[in-house]
């Protein structure tokens, strides 16, 4: 970061922290820091929460997109290679470590999502659960919420049952081993040494749902329309945040959008066939579109707030608009003035996740419309 940059983000910073510690309870917040009776982690979630006691929420979140533009995006290892820092690096003694930058961004989703097997080569960390994505057709991230729970609690049992398999598989071949010895006349306390080195490793994960692998989206029933009618408003929030923000919950959420916008378009007299469309480039009519939306917590929800049909609704008039915007000329050999021009193939949608956010709390999805990408 050039030093204009840094000079920028400390004014920025110093003066959220000025607005801060001019009401009471800001100010009790950083005495309460500098005393040792709040760690950091504690002084952030209460200052977020004197911040919106004070109705500085919308001013704070200006100053946190406005940091965001200042600091390059470290949420992935290619974003630190793009701001010219490095993945890799060494403590003081030598010892390669990952950027501290890198381990918060990584610390900070599995924060919010549980786990994230994919980026771990070792077994689930004590506190940590499974992230699992399901298979869905439902728009209602009330549902959805309640099947991803259901999903990451089917693998934990999973999970457990095979940590328990092997410790009562390893409890046995170490006894057959100290009988042996007995039998033998061999010394037990090296026939043990000598069969733990050999004993088979812990596992780290079960099928679909392995370490170094991004997990794979997994079945489970949807909850009856009864067990949704009867959920509170504050269970009902819980739902719909994990759902939006984590991100399995966007990710299962991409082929109900990618349907809903087949559909939509479709009934709009724009043909959209299944497939993956054509990247936006020179010469490629092709056009790309965010939804998200910045949400700190479960609290800052409506219990009747639709991320899904959110996204659907402004992606359906985004992408239309565009596939309309394309008229033909008064030379065109087929089509008449002022006609749409379409792909000879027609067109093809697809959305994905918005990951990149995770940092400024800011969760969504990306839609693009595009030719039929041709796979040869």
């Amino acid at each position: 970061m050039s030093n204009p940059d840094l000079e920028a983000v400390i004014q920025l910073l110093g003066e959220v922290n000025s607005k801060l510690s001019q009401t009471p309870k800001g100010n009790r917040v950083f005495t309460d820091l500098q005393d040792g009776k709040l760690t950091i982690d504690q002084a952030v979630q209460k200052l977020v929460e004197v911040a919106r006691e004070e109705g500085l929420m919308d001013e704070f979140l200006a100053t946190s997109q406005a940091l965001t533009a200042l600091v390059p995006d470290v949420m992935t290892p290619k974003g630190l290679q793009d701001s010219g820092r490095p993945v890799m690096m060494e403590t003081s003694t030598g010892i390669p470590q990952l950027n501290p930058l890198l381990e918060a961004s990584i610390a900070e989703r599995v924060f919010l999502d549980g786990d994230a097997p994919e980026l771990r080569q070792g077994p689930l960390p004590d506190g940590g659960y499974p992230a699992v994505p399901v298979i869905t057709t439902s728009r209602d991230p009330v549902a959805i919420g309640l099947m991803l729970e259901r999903a990451s609690n089917e693998v934990q049992a999973l999970l457990l049952d095979a940590k328990e398999d092997h410790e009562i598989l390893c409890t046995r071949l170490l006894e057959r081993a100290k009988e042996a010895a007995e039998h033998e006349g061999r010394d037990v306390t090296t026939a043990l040494k000598h069969t733990k080195k050999k004993l088979p490793p812990a596992p780290i994960g079960v099928k679909s749902y392995e370490a170094a692998s991004v997990p794979a989206l997994r079945n489970v029933p949807p909850p009856p329309p009864e067990v949704l009618a009867v959920m509170s408003p504050s269970v009902r929030r819980v739902a719909i945040f994990k759902t939006l923000a984590t991100t399995q919950g966007r990710v299962s959420a991409v082929p109900v959008i990618e349907q809903a916008l087949r559909e939509e378009l479709s009934q709009n007299g724009i043909p959209v066939n299944p497939g993956k469309p054509q990247a936006p480039a020179e010469g490629v009519r092709s056009f790309q579109t965010a939804w998200a939306v910045v949400v700190f917590g479960p609290e800052d929800l409506s219990d009747l707030f639709n991320p899904i049909q959110n996204a659907i609704d402004f992606f359906s008039g985004a992408l239309q608009a565009y596939a309309l915007s394309l008229k033909a000329g008064g030379g065109h050999p087929s089509l008449p003035a002022g006609a749409p021009i379409h792909p000879e193939g027609g067109w093809a949608v697809s959305v994905i996740p918005y990951n990149e956010g995770i940092k400024t709390r800011r969760f969504g999805w990306v839609a693009r419309i595009g030719p039929l990408l041709e796979v040869p």
